[in-house]
């Protein structure tokens, strides 16, 4: 059965019908953080993390309850991203210092057998996927050169399905 797009207004009704209560969020209130700052659907999901009566109404669930979960699994979701950044930064910090102070070799070397062992595609699959041109030359001129390029973008080829070859 496909459900119907339903207003705010209706969305609060189905609410308050399964017993979600609006006294520390007003419905105006709640209307305006449905048509502006968050959608119903992810705050519905936070639903389940409260129990219910047989008859499947919440027991003492209020709105801003479920906003407050939104709003912190937000503000978790950036930490963790922020985090996980700050880390993969300090390995390739980390890999670089390393590569730089035990290896002989020079880093276009390093470049070079890398994507001559790692590669099962050529070249050809980065400008077939409409690359603006000055993107495809950077990329050309500096992914053979760079050590630091490759490290930093490689995620980005690899992500998109790109393996390098030279």
């Amino acid at each position: 059965m496909q459900k119907l797009i339903k207003t705010s207004n209706e969305l609060i009704e189905d609410m308050k019908n399964k017993e979600i209560k609006f006294n520390i969020i007003s419905e105006i209130e709640a209307k305006k953080i449905l048509e502006n700052n968050n959608y119903y659907f992810k705050l519905a999901a936070y639903r389940n993390n409260y129990f219910k009566k047989p008859n499947g109404e919440y027991i003492d669930l209020k709105f801003a309850y479920l906003r407050e979960l939104s709003i912190i699994d937000m503000e978790l979701r950036h930490l963790v991203l922020e985090m996980a950044l700050d880390i993969e930064h300090s390995l390739k910090v980390i890999l670089l210092n390393d590569i730089a102070n035990n290896f002989k070799n020079n880093s276009y070397d390093i470049v070079s057998n890398f994507l001559t062992i790692s590669s099962k595609k050529s070249l050809t699959s980065i400008s077939s996927r409409n690359f603006s041109h000055f993107f495809y030359s950077f990329f050309l001129f500096h992914i053979f050169t760079s050590l630091y390029f490759l490290l930093y973008y490689i995620s980005f080829f690899y992500k998109n399905g790109i393996i390098l070859k030279r």
